[in-house]
């Protein structure tokens, strides 16, 4: 059986560049099922498999055609793992998105792009502290010239399709315990309860109606429990967490630190 991996990240991060040094030749291009959004898939080198190449999102729920395309795929199709493609100079706003896919709890590898200008920049990353603490393979690349994607390449070799990582953010008592009594009833993947909670779209076409009438009480309660939405309070505590995350992993220029730690923004 061919093996089926996925290429995921922020727009302009290098993303086709990458796809491009990975794949010998394109299978398909045409566009996903439904909407104009331009669908390709390559054949990977070294005859590893196929690469889908998503479109570039910033969040997992879905606010756009290229966000649907993506958390439908996600969903809805069987593929032995990610590569998740971040620009190592917005590194914390890149993030965001790689949290989201660790939620997914199925097997990924972090292509670190862009490290060249990063360097030139003076930003400073300690990729291997990142790849400890996040217990993901993370590869320093250049994407555009094809460097350290060999490496990353390789690596998909050792990738298990059914291989579970046991990727847990703590969201506060209250958010914890809705999360708890939704996986009871939906008998589902913890993070479908958080996509839910966080008004992700198509998630309500994953779920049955009556199921759906089960888990808006829960809903209702955490929301009526304080000022703030649910989505805000979840981004809150994952921002908190990329903060604690970055700490001892990336040193900026002074002269641009505030620049570059600045909170992340959609």
């Amino acid at each position: 059986m061919t093996q089926s991996y996925c290429i995921l990240g922020n727009p302009n991060v290098g993303k086709t560049s990458l796809f491009n040094a990975l794949t010998g030749s394109y299978e398909y291009i045409g566009n996903w099922s439904g909407v104009t959004v331009e669908k390709k898939v390559g054949k990977l080198k070294d005859n590893v498999g196929d690469l889908v190449d998503l479109p570039g999102i910033y969040d997992l729920s879905p606010i756009s055609k290229d966000e649907t395309v993506v958390t439908d795929y996600l969903m809805s199709t069987s593929f032995t793992g990610m590569i998740n493609i971040i620009d190592a100079c917005q590194l914390k706003r890149n993030l965001n998105l790689t949290i989201q896919l660790m939620e997914l709890n199925k097997p990924m590898i972090i292509g670190l792009n862009m490290i060249d200008v990063a360097t030139q920049r003076g930003i400073k990353i300690n990729y291997q502290a990142l790849m400890r603490k996040l217990k993901v393979p993370v590869f320093p690349i250049v994407a555009r010239k094809a460097k350290g994607t060999h490496s990353l390449l390789g690596e998909l070799n050792y990738l298990e399709p059914h291989q579970r990582r046991a990727f847990k953010i703590n969201y506060g008592t209250e958010i914890e315990t809705a999360i708890q009594q939704i996986c009871s009833i939906i008998k589902r993947l913890r993070f479908i309860a958080i996509q839910y909670l966080i008004d992700n779209v198509q998630i309500y076409q994953e779920l049955d109606a009556m199921i759906l009438e089960q888990l808006e009480p829960i809903k209702r309660k955490l929301s009526n429990a304080t000022e703030q939405s649910t989505r805000q309070r979840i981004e809150a505590v994952r921002n908190d967490y990329i903060n604690q995350l970055l700490e001892d992993i990336v040193e900026y220029p002074e002269e641009d630190k505030q620049f570059f730690t600045s909170k992340v923004d959609r």
